[in-house]
Parts: structure tokens; sequence; C-alpha cells
């Protein structure tokens, strides 16, 4: 799902380890992250034939139907 993660759980405990460095990186106001419980129902809510739609436009692919297209940090930055 991220970061390597697969599960809510996962991203949790990632998000935990990462804490110091998400903070620093985004700069949210009072220093919090949002809780797990946040980001689950946030990701729970997601249109993902929407998300996919924009990701696509994007990135100037047209996938194939029930074709998948994985992305990481490094096709993200152009290496």
């Amino acid at each position: 799902m991220a970061a390597g993660n697969r599960g809510f759980l996962a991203m949790g405990d990632w998000l935990k380890t990462y804490h110091e460095k998400l903070v620093k990186l985004f700069k949210p106001p009072k220093g919090r992250l949002p809780p797990y419980s946040t980001i689950r129902r946030t990701l729970l809510r997601i249109d993902y034939q929407a998300y996919s739609g924009c990701l696509s436009k994007f990135f100037g692919i047209k996938p194939r139907p029930g074709e998948t297209i994985a992305t990481d940090g490094k096709f993200l930055r152009g290496s």
C-alpha cells in the first residue's frame, strides 16, 4: 500500500517509526501528525477509480483494463 507496508497497522507502525522525520518534512500545526485512525478512515474512503485516473493523467499513462501499475520512489524521482 505505502512504503512497502501491506496493511493499515503496518502503515501505523511506519508512521511511528518515522514520526520525527515526517514532522520535519510536513511541518504540521502543533507538530502533530494525524493519528492512525484518521489515516485509516481517510484511506478507506478513497475512490480508487478516480485516484487511478488522476495518477494516469499525471504520469501520462493509459493502463489496460485490469492492469496494475506500481510506482516507487525511484520512479517518482525519475531515476
